[in-house]
């Protein structure tokens, strides 16, 4: 008589356990704390940030700290104190209050962009990958003519054709990023289109596109999800350093990146602006 009991495994339990064991290293690993930390942080800030804006005209900003947007020439260039925590700009306005106006604009960006980028990427990268012959050769030409060109070069000349705004700067960011996601879709595709599943859809006569995006694509998405969370920031770094150098967000908006361009002017005389958007 076998005494040892059968044990039978529970994909459940064990995905549970993998998410759980996860988040338990995660709660251990300082790095990560101190990242999910700022990362929050932002995403309370744009949230508090917009719902006062839309709902409530800048009235609980104005009263919490200052009206980002308030100019004050007899207060120019001011240095941290208790009525302004971070000191004040080159036209009297409120440090802490424009960063906390502008993460709503990082967030904005980020996530408006990754969007545009991730839709494209993965449409492009399937039909690429899916197709095969000279469509895949054409798409992916393209993908690697944009690829090679350095993204912030990309940008710049993009806003200085269509001009720049923050709108125009979405459009931007979302295009350059196309290619990095395209390329993580075709190659997931090209493993998943030869699975058993598919070739059961094909048999069953369903049409191509309903293979393609029923059958195939959300399957090969986790890949694209991960390559997602792991460029946001580099475009709101993007981002920043277009309106650093005039391309991107334009005044009166609360922008890091310009908010930055006129830290940079004042150094010597105002050196807190710059070291608390640091």
């Amino acid at each position: 008589m076998n005494s040892n009991p059968t044990t039978v495994s529970d994909p459940e339990f064990e995905t549970e356990s993998g998410v759980l064991t996860t988040l338990r290293e995660l709660r251990h690993s300082p790095t990560a704390l101190i990242g999910a930390g700022i990362i929050s942080a932002i995403v309370v800030l744009a949230v508090f940030s917009t719902v006062d804006k839309l709902l409530f005209d800048k009235q609980l900003i104005t009263t919490l700290i200052a009206d980002p947007q308030g100019m004050d020439t007899t207060n120019i260039y001011a240095a941290p104190s208790v009525d302004h925590p971070m000191g004040t700009d080159q036209y009297g306005r409120d440090v802490l209050a424009r960063i906390i106006y502008g993460s709503r604009i990082a967030l904005a960006i980020g996530l408006i962009a990754v969007g545009i980028s991730f839709v494209g990427g993965v449409i492009i990268g399937a039909v690429a990958a899916y197709e095969g012959g000279y469509v895949d050769d054409a798409l992916m030409r393209l993908m690697e003519t944009l690829y090679s060109i350095p993204g912030l070069v990309l940008a710049m000349t993009m806003m200085a054709i269509l001009g720049p705004s923050i709108y125009n700067l979405f459009f931007a960011y979302g295009i350059i990023g196309i290619p990095a996601y395209a390329r993580v879709m075709r190659s997931e595709v090209l493993s998943i289109r030869e699975e058993e599943y598919v070739d059961a859809a094909r048999a069953a006569g369903l049409p191509k596109r309903t293979i393609l995006f029923r059958e195939i694509v959300p399957n090969g998405l986790a890949a694209v999800v991960v390559q997602a969370t792991l460029s946001m920031g580099g475009v709101i770094i993007g981002a920043a350093a277009l309106s650093f150098l005039g391309f991107g967000v334009q005044p009166p908006t609360a922008s890091w990146g310009r908010m930055l361009n006129s830290a940079q002017q004042a150094l010597f005389i105002a050196p807190w602006v710059a070291i608390f958007l640091e």
